[in-house]
């Protein structure tokens, strides 16, 4: 199997297990987002997000949807609290 195939179901499997905005929000959790490039780190709240997102967008992929704060990267990595 090629590498880009492996890659893909890596990345199907991992969407088809990740939690979702609105499991987050049902536990009261938030999202825990950290820069990949500067190392700032902050939590956003779960509801904000779904306002935005809804509330079956998966966790893991919220990154793509924010920028740092600190030095502006889109490189971010996510997961809950």
């Amino acid at each position: 199997m090629s590498g880009v195939k492996r890659e893909f179901i890596d990345i199907a499997e991992r969407r088809r297990h990740a939690p979702v905005l609105g499991d987050l929000l049902r536990r009261c959790a938030n999202v825990f987002c950290w820069c990949n490039r500067c190392g700032h780190e902050g939590i956003v709240p779960a509801a904000q997000l779904i306002a935005q997102l809804g509330p079956e967008f998966p966790v893991p992929d919220v990154g793509i949807h924010v920028r740092c704060t600190g030095c502006g990267s889109k490189d971010i990595a996510t997961r809950p609290t």
